[in-house]
């Protein structure tokens, strides 16, 4: 169970936030800079539902929030990692408003889901539709989060493609390292078939069999992640010092920081 903080980090947002992205958020000015109008916004039997998002002005980073009675319910939070890639930081929705059901049309459908599912085919079908290709990254051992991920999918019929979260192969997530500029330690077989997780080198073993230490590469359309390949770390790093300088508060992620570390 994640605390309510209080105080001067007690913010709403923050609250909404991926525990460990919450410093990301505040390295962006996204605890203080104000949301955009709802894109989407619906009613369910007694309770009202609405999205919006905030967007840096050079479009590096972005975080979505869904409310439920006008209430922070939770957030997606995303940054850039090559041109019209972002990866997906993290997914938090808050203890209260997990795993309650909803009914609602999506796509041209009536949809039965979680507001977790709801939150994402939303954000995800605006993604989309910019033409923006997403990652993320679940652990092995996290069956509700990468079952999540996989039941999503969205028709875009301008492009006449379908788009899904596709756990990625070896040569895929080769591409992945290479844009995050992360080194791969071992391969790991899972399930029956052909499909292997990834240890990253600088995560340890955790147990003997590495159940803790292996991670499920995802994207929505993996093979845009060989265009992300060659200067575009460097890039990224370059983009990322600008965002934080210009757009966000460097010197609020450090007081954050110091204050994570006084609260251990």
């Amino acid at each position: 169970m994640v605390e309510e903080q209080t105080g001067e980090w007690s913010n709403s947002v923050l609250h909404s936030v991926l525990p460990a992205a919450r410093s990301i958020a505040i390295l962006f000015g996204f605890d203080k800079s104000p949301e955009d109008c709802p894109y989407v916004e619906s009613r369910y039997d007694d309770s009202t539902y609405a999205i919006t998002r905030k967007t840096l002005p050079n479009n590096f980073a972005r975080i979505d929030l869904v409310f439920v009675n006008n209430k922070p319910a939770g957030s997606l939070l995303f940054v850039e990692i090559a041109d019209s890639i972002f990866h997906m930081v993290g997914m938090f929705i808050k203890e209260k408003y997990r795993g309650k059901k909803i009914t609602y049309g999506y796509n041209g459908k009536v949809t039965r889901g979680s507001i977790a599912l709801f939150f994402l085919q939303h954000v995800m079908a605006d993604l989309v539709n910019q033409k923006i290709t997403v990652t993320l990254e679940v652990m092995n051992y996290n069956q509700a989060a990468y079952r999540l991920y996989e039941r999503w999918a969205y028709e875009h019929h301008k492009l006449n493609r379908r788009f899904s979260f596709q756990l990625c192969s070896k040569q895929k997530v080769i591409h992945y390292s290479k844009v995050r500029n992360k080194r791969i330690a071992k391969w790991h077989r899972i399930g029956d078939g052909d499909q292997f997780g990834v240890q990253w080198s600088h995560v340890p073993d955790y147990n003997g069999e590495a159940t803790y230490s292996i991670s499920r590469v995802y994207c929505s359309s993996p093979d845009e992640l060989a265009k992300g390949t060659g200067l575009e770390p460097l890039k990224n790093r370059l983009k990322m010092l600008v965002s934080s300088v210009i757009y966000g508060n460097a010197l609020a992620f450090i007081r954050y920081t110091v204050f994570l570390k006084r609260k251990k």
